[in-house]
């Protein structure tokens, strides 16, 4: 259209255009090739690997363990980490759990226990400790 006021020039005329050189594109586009099967597989399995190391982790976490356990579980499936999780729950419970000595093995408080005696007591078996000065003092 025209401008009626004549306050712009008109645009320039379009350049011509060589038909040998319109349809070739001057960059033209990497071929993309289909992603190979063996590539996706891996790249699947190291995100699983991942996710699975992530879980581990923030379960350890949640249960108050130390993420270094990781280093000796087994991450190749989910069933295999659920194994490698209940075995590091059943060690760590084991490991805070004092080792108490069944009563009928401890020799019976003495009447009159010296300070050693007593200390000796406490070391080995803090709820006999109690106990006996319960039973002390039941006496007196």
């Amino acid at each position: 259209m025209p401008d009626p006021v004549g306050l712009f020039p008109d645009p320039l005329p379009p350049e011509p255009v060589d038909a040998a050189h319109a349809e070739a594109d001057p960059v033209p586009n990497p071929p993309v090739s289909a992603p190979n099967e063996d590539d996706l597989a891996a790249r699947e399995a190291a995100l699983s690997l991942r996710e699975r190391q992530f879980a581990a982790r923030s379960q350890l976490m949640d249960m108050g363990l130390s993420p270094d356990l990781m280093k000796h579980f087994d991450f190749s499936s989910d069933e295999s980490l659920d194994r490698s999780l209940a075995l590091a729950v059943t060690a760590a419970s084991a490991a805070r759990s004092p080792a108490s000595v069944p009563p009928a093995t401890l020799p019976p408080f003495p009447r009159v226990a010296s300070y050693a005696d007593r200390v000796r007591l406490w070391q080995i078996d803090p709820q006999g400790y109690k106990t006996a000065i319960a039973d002390a003092e039941q006496r007196i």
